[in-house]
């Protein structure tokens, strides 16, 4: 569990059939994290919002800024 937390989206959500048994695993590909630094995720229905853990925020931000091959448009 995160203590404090910075928040982020991304711009799928229920209608894109997202899902945090792929979501999390995503975010700490996505932003080199682990499970431990991804708070709280909720699903909405044309974007997620997710928590990252204070102390990872600002690494998290800098690695999910560049897009993967296959993920580009998340």
């Amino acid at each position: 569990m995160v203590a404090e937390g910075t928040w982020f989206r991304m711009n799928v959500g229920r209608s894109n059939q997202a899902d945090p048994k792929w979501i999390l695993p995503f975010l700490c590909h996505r932003g080199h994290v682990t499970r431990e630094a991804i708070g709280q995720i909720r699903i909405l229905d044309r974007e997620t919002r997710f928590e990252v853990a204070s102390h990872m925020a600002e690494r998290f931000a800098i690695a999910a800024a560049k897009p993967g091959q296959d993920d580009a448009h998340i």
